[in-house]
């Protein structure tokens, strides 16, 4: 079962890739669907929305990757990101905080 989501965001990325974003979108959230407490497949919608200029829209969705999995520090980069769009700098600079320590930690 967890494969199939996985493929599931393997097509998603490919259809990305071809800015396809319907078709990556319905398939990302197939995933998330079946799959709902996988971080990385809101990582990933969150690429998708972002790809779109849907800036908030890619926020809420990393925000979500977070709470699901509050140490990967590629999360925290693509809201970083976020951030830095919606100039909230001072949020962007609190993520880049918490990127240095997640590195060092480990």
């Amino acid at each position: 079962m967890i494969q199939k989501t996985y493929d599931l965001e393997e097509k998603s990325l490919e259809f990305l890739l071809q800015n396809k974003f319907f078709e990556a979108t319905q398939l990302i959230n197939q995933a998330i669907y079946e799959n709902p407490s996988e971080g990385h497949f809101y990582f990933t919608l969150s690429k998708i929305l972002l790809e779109q200029n849907l800036i908030s829209q890619s926020l809420c969705a990393i925000q979500e990757a977070i709470k699901l999995n509050d140490f990967n520090v590629l999360f925290y980069l693509q809201r970083a990101k976020l951030f830095e769009l919606l100039s909230q700098s001072k949020e962007a600079s609190y993520d880049f905080e918490l990127i240095n320590e997640l590195l060092l930690s480990r």
